[in-house]
């Protein structure tokens, strides 16, 4: 099965591929005015630059397999570089999180324990804060 085919796994690159093979094969067109024709009609800037540079390695008499197999080591490493950024904002976010909904009340519960203790404050704080995680913590 070829990828135009498998619109289900590939999604919108399998319409752009498909375009492509159309183009070759029911219009009569050469591989590299097919390419052309799809890297002007692409939305991705990702796909366009991969095209030029497959129209370019065919014009050349290039290695086609090996610059397939380089991109596609480029767009894993591209991929793997925004999950990584991704997850490190996904980190911060929940070190902010922690930071600011447990710890700082559970802190200042115990500054205020301590306080108490010591004869310098009331208790109408600790009511609070302990009411607070009673309602929110069932």
């Amino acid at each position: 099965m070829r990828l135009s085919e498998r619109r289900d796994v590939y999604g919108e690159v399998s319409r752009e591929v498909s375009r492509i093979v159309r183009d070759v094969e029911y219009a009569g067109m050469d591989l590299r005015s097919a390419l052309s024709n799809a890297v002007e009609l692409s939305p991705s800037e990702n796909y366009k630059e991969f095209l030029h540079g497959l129209i370019t390695v065919i014009d050349s008499g290039g290695d086609v397999r090996m610059y397939l197999e380089e991109r596609v080591e480029h767009f894993f490493e591209k991929a793997r570089q925004s999950q990584r950024t991704f997850l490190d904002l996904l980190g911060l976010m929940a070190e902010s999180y922690i930071t600011a909904l447990v710890a700082a009340p559970l802190f200042l519960l115990i500054v205020e324990i301590v306080m108490i203790m010591m004869g310098q404050d009331d208790e109408l704080i600790v009511y609070l804060l302990n009411n607070k995680y009673t309602l929110s913590y069932p």
